[in-house]
């Protein structure tokens, strides 16, 4: 019995780097088996989801700012069509056919006289 203990123990004394290697590796199997595969399917459904939600409440928000934006923009365009047409209205009443009223305005406004 003591021979065959002598032989054991030279034998792991000669390959000790690769039962450490395969006893690492063991290790390393059984810890990597805990974690089932449902498991890491099911996080990584939950964590997806999660994702597409947050993505779905991004561009709906988005899509708010945009509307809000552009009927501010409407609005403010409307109301300079509103000024430029109160401004077109005026500048008809100003030119309307009495030549004196036209040539006053000429000559008030833009310094021209009759004639020139």
């Amino acid at each position: 019995m003591l021979l065959y203990w002598i032989k054991v123990k030279d034998f792991f004394a000669k390959h000790w780097k690769a039962f450490v290697g395969l006893i690492l590796v063991l290790i390393g199997f059984i810890l990597g088996r805990k974690m089932d595969d449902e498991e890491i399917e099911t996080t990584d459904a939950k964590l997806e989801s999660e994702r597409y939600k947050k993505v779905a409440k991004d561009i709906e928000g988005l899509s708010k700012d945009h509307v809000k934006e552009s009927r501010e923009n409407m609005d403010d365009m409307l109301s300079e069509l509103d000024d430029a047409e109160e401004e077109r209205e005026k500048t008809l009443e100003k030119l309307s056919n009495n030549d004196k009223k036209l040539d006053k305005i000429l000559q008030e406004e833009f310094g021209l006289n009759k004639g020139e």
